[in-house]
């Protein structure tokens, strides 16, 4: 409402009209008087249309609001926009069921009504499934429209302005063709709903003249009606020919004050009338300039004139009047034939462009597919045996030929209860967009889950999980959720981004020359080897957990029995140092370099079993190269995943003899010379050749680790110390893979089909010269164990030896005395 009595009079401008009354501008350009009088008692005013019977004064609701007075979306919203009359359901031409659009566009709903035309659904259910999607229907309203689309309507600015027309009457009409093509160049058998509204409206409002800067600010004509109404007590001409519906001139009919869109006409004194003045100037007619300023009549003389004479007086002032909205309507529909001339010059324009552009599309298209046959980048189908690398894949991957590749992808990607096109390898996250907290909680949930893991070290085999890569379903389940969330448009094929991994760190080319040779940005490169890195982590530890003693003893090489006595040696235990670029902080220089390198390096602990197995929980972290061995030992957690009473195998340097005691467990270490001493006895010089002998399994792991990547065959950069421990892990985790080294294997075995060593550790392979012990408890058995074994021996006479040896393994002897050892070294120091 307005907040003060509005003098229309003394208005001069359409914004000041629209401020005294508390409403927008676009609302003003909207108003048509009635030929009836405001309902109000001792109002005089003519009603608006639309205004339920009251005068602009008294009330404002002639036209829609966004929101109610409780500030809630209105009942009648919409066409809360205001784009014109001719959207709006008090439209007097047009059509005149006023039938809403059934989609769900807010700026449908902002824009109005179509009174010129209302368009139908096609009645194939294939094409109207397709329509409505495209239309932004909800997935719960889309049936229901295409069970019976003919009773759906679909406004026309939902159409791309080729496909669609004004007929003679003025209506929006569909054009017919064969094939239709929206704005991204897709081919539809219909007319597609999913044209740009935002378009249409510009169009609009160029047609009106708004966007090329004619905005008319001049009063309605309207305001000079309600002014002498106002000033002279109603009697004033209120009815629907002589009101104008605002700033343009109604189609529907009556006079209309239109604007003027080619301005005002200075000349002629076009602009604001004066204030302040006992004899104001009213502007008539809305255009700017168009209009003629009228001086009101002059007061009335005391002396009472004559009925006939006011009446005469009063139809000139009317006859001046509706004169001056003529004049200002011819004035209008010459603005409308330029406006008509010069868009059709803009769609001549816009047509010779469209033209050239699909010229230089289909050049453009001719060159990729000339690129694509010359075959200018690397991709994974270059590994099969018909592609340029089909005779290198050995060269250029982990793994010896094609196949191989095929069915390791397989593994890590898909799981039971994935469908294909969602496995995890296809929906990785680029490393990049991944915010640096996520990846600290990723790490530390990995540390955490490390940890747990070398708690339960000496669990037993019912306790833990068993079967190899039982979790990876968890672990592909819990990421599929995020990947869904995050999921990208790929430049290149997921397997592609295995062969750019490779050839980074299987082959140590760049990320300049990988991205040259696979036809992506160096971004993309840094990103696939960072993911890629990680994920491996997390899905070879999957596919290769700590084993259990029973899958440590089912495979057990004989030469180690031969050698010691016993099947107890768990872990072979070893430091491997690559060398490191020189850091230009001394703190951090004085962290790397390495006394027995002589230089910058990195440092890492790797273990494996006796057949070169190994897992993530048997690798340590990176450490610089100043660290010793037995300080690098402790701060893992590498001693604590070896069961109570077994055995670890070390160099000369790993002085970790009281860290093995703390934990019940044996270190073998090849005995020094001790002060004075000129020759080692008979007995350590045996031991060292024993451990020396055994120990070649974990020096050729580290060997063959090195030799497969390349990647560390050039100095670690600074910046890359994070991506070469994951590189590092990963890397170790994929010799599982290769054959196992076993000593003592009979020269006349069989060498074609044997099993790697992940199959023979976690998944009940074998190998000549392994055997299975775990029928022989005095060779691994605890002095507890082997009692325990004896006594359920005779009371389990219907069991094999081994059956009994899986029994006693599951009752987790190590666990209790390793509990029973903590409490008697607690109550020791106590």
């Amino acid at each position: 409402m307005p907040t003060k009595t509005v003098v229309f009079g003394e208005l001069a401008t359409r914004s000041e009209l629209a401020s005294a009354l508390c409403v927008p501008v676009p609302a003003v350009e909207i108003v048509s008087l009635s030929s009836a009088e405001c309902k109000k008692p001792g109002c005089s005013l003519s009603a608006a249309a639309g205004n339920n019977g009251w005068c602009i004064l008294c009330s404002q609701s002639w036209y829609p609001r966004e929101l109610d007075r409780k500030g809630k979306p209105a009942r009648n919203r919409r066409g809360y926009g205001l784009f014109g009359p001719q959207f709006l359901s008090t439209y007097r031409g047009g059509n005149k069921s006023k039938v809403s659009c059934c989609c769900s566009s807010p700026l449908c709903e902002k824009l109005g009504y179509s009174n010129h035309g209302m368009m139908r659904l096609s009645s194939n259910p294939s094409d109207c499934a397709v329509a409505v999607r495209a239309l932004g229907v909800p997935a719960s309203e889309r049936q229901r429209i295409v069970e019976n689309p003919r009773k759906f309507h679909v406004a026309p600015w939902h159409f791309d302005s080729r496909h669609r027309f004004r007929d003679g009457d003025g209506n929006w009409r569909l054009r017919k063709a064969n094939s239709y093509r929206d704005a991204e160049g897709k081919v539809f058998s219909f007319p597609p709903p999913n044209g740009s509204i935002q378009k249409f409206i510009d169009e609009e409002r160029l047609s009106s003249g708004l966007l090329r800067g004619e905005y008319d600010d001049s009063l309605p004509g309207f305001v000079r009606i309600l002014a002498h109404q106002q000033q002279h007590g109603g009697g004033g001409s209120g009815g629907a020919g002589a009101a104008p519906t605002g700033g343009r001139a109604d189609p529907s009919g009556g006079g209309g004050g239109g604007a003027d869109p080619r301005g005002g006409d200075r000349a002629n004194g076009g602009g604001s009338a004066r204030r302040g003045t006992t004899n104001p100037r009213i502007r008539v007619g809305s255009g700017a300039g168009v209009g003629r300023d009228i001086t009101p009549p002059p007061r009335p003389p005391r002396k009472r004139g004559s009925p006939e004479s006011e009446e005469i007086e009063r139809l000139k002032e009317q006859g001046r009047v509706l004169q001056a909205q003529l004049d200002s309507a011819f004035q209008h529909i010459e603005g409308l034939k330029a406006t008509v001339a010069l868009e059709v010059a803009s769609r001549l324009r816009v047509t010779v462009e469209r033209d050239q552009l699909r010229e230089e599309n289909n050049r453009l298209k001719q060159m990729i597919a000339d690129l694509e046959r010359r075959k200018l980048r690397l991709t994974y189908d270059d590994l099969r045996p018909e592609g340029v690398l089909g005779k290198f894949v050995k060269q250029f991957t982990f793994f010896p030929d094609f196949p191989c590749n095929e069915a390791f992808l397989e593994v890590i990607n898909f799981t039971d209860g994935c469908e294909r096109g969602e496995g995890l390898c296809e929906n990785l996250v680029r490393y990049s967009t991944v915010p640096i907290d996520e990846r600290r909680d990723f790490q530390r949930r990995a540390d955490e889950a490390r940890a747990e893991a070398g708690s339960g070290a000496g669990s037993s085999d019912s306790d833990r999980d068993g079967d190899a890569g039982s979790g990876l379903a968890d672990v592909i389940a819990d990421a599929m959720s995020t990947s869904k969330k995050r999921r990208r448009r790929r430049k290149i094929h997921w397997k592609t981004e295995w062969l750019v991994y490779n050839l980074y760190t299987r082959c140590n080319i760049s990320m300049g020359r990988v991205a040259a040779l696979c036809g992506i940005g160096k971004t993309s490169v840094h990103d696939i080897v960072y993911a890629w890195a990680n994920y491996l982590c997390l899905a070879l530890d999957k596919l290769c957990p700590t084993p259990t003693r029973s899958q440590m003893l089912r495979a057990y090489p004989k030469s180690i029995v031969r050698k010691f006595g016993h099947a107890n040696v768990w872990l072979l235990l070893d430091a491997t140092e690559i060398g490191a670029n020189v850091a230009s902080m001394k703190t951090v220089n004085a962290i790397m370099y390495s006394p027995y390198k002589h230089g910058s390096t990195m440092k890492w602990l790797a273990a494996c079993d006796t057949i070169g197995a190994t897992w993530e929980a048997a690798l340590g972290a990176g450490h610089g190269g100043s660290i010793s061995d037995p300080v690098a030992t402790a701060v893992s957690t590498i001693l604590e995943n070896i069961p109570f009473g077994m055995a670890v195998e070390v160099d000369k340097g790993f002085l970790i003899e009281n860290a093995c005691a703390l934990l019940g467990i044996v270190s073998i270490r090849p005995m020094k010379l001790l002060e004075g001493q000129q020759q080692q006895s008979k007995e350590d010089t045996a031991l060292t050749q024993k451990i020396g002998k055994s120990r070649i399994t974990i020096e050729q792991n580290n060997g063959q680790m090195k030799q497969s990547t390349n990647f560390f065959d050039s100095k670690i950069r600074i910046q890359q110390i994070g991506l070469a421990d994951r590189i590092f892990h990963a890397s170790f985790l994929l010799q599982n893979f290769k054959l196992p080294f076993v000593q003592g294997r009979d020269k006349n075995a069989a060498r074609v089909g044997r099993h790697c060593k992940l199959r023979i550790r976690w998944y009940d392979g074998s190998d000549d010269g392994l055997i299975d012990v775990r029928p022989m408890v005095d060779l691994w058995g605890l002095d507890c164990e082997i009692k325990r074994w004896h006594e359920l021996r005779k009371q389990n006479d219907n069991l094999t030896d081994t059956e009994v040896s899986e029994l006693v393994l599951d009752e987790d002897w190590p666990a209790k005395m390793r509990k029973l050892h903590l409490e008697n070294l607690e109550c020791e120091t106590s």
